[in-house]
């Protein structure tokens, strides 16, 4: 179901009076129509977040590696050697 108007001026207010005014059978299927085109939206956003960037793999694993080697300087700074 799609609503196209040549109005663009159509306040909420007015919408929501067109809701009301509606049958209950009615007013269900635009509340599960608005509800799927929401969840969708958010589907959207949650698949953009998981599309692969720029990085190339080489660019990644040299990350990686660098950050590996920042922690593991900062753990062996922070803790006194052992003697036995």
């Amino acid at each position: 179901m799609s609503f196209r108007s040549d109005r663009k001026d159509v306040s909420y207010s007015q919408v929501a009076e067109l809701a009301l005014s509606m049958g209950t059978k009615d007013q269900l299927k635009l509340a599960e129509e608005l509800q799927r085109a929401g969840l969708k939206a958010k589907w959207d956003d949650i698949l953009a977040a998981f599309r692969p960037n720029s990085m190339s793999d080489r660019e990644i694993v040299r990350t990686c590696k660098e950050v590996r080697q920042e922690l593991w300087e900062k753990r062996r700074n922070a803790t006194p050697a052992r003697r036995r």
